[in-house]
């Protein structure tokens, strides 16, 4: 994430909306809100890549926004669609 980035911008309704879904999925017991299976919570967090460069370095960021999943010491870049459905 950048916060000058013009994809950045067009997408942050669709990242709001993803965090409000997975974080309440995270303490919900509806059965019909998305969770993992192995029941761990989903925490969804933004960085500003460009301010923090050693981060993006670290993570090997060439473009904003770029996503990833990070399940304890694992790292998955994600590079499938950027729409609501495919990100929940």
């Amino acid at each position: 994430y950048a916060p000058w980035c013009g994809h950045c911008k067009r997408f942050a309704p669709t990242y709001e909306e993803v965090a409000r879904k997975l974080h309440s999925a995270s303490s919900s017991s509806d059965p019909s809100a998305p969770a993992r299976p192995d029941g761990k919570s989903v925490k969804v967090a933004k960085v500003d890549g460009s301010a923090d460069r050693a981060l993006s370095s670290r993570f090997s960021v060439q473009g904003f926004p770029t996503f990833y999943l990070v399940d304890g010491w694992d790292v998955y870049r994600y590079d499938g669609r950027r729409t609501l459905d495919d990100l929940v």
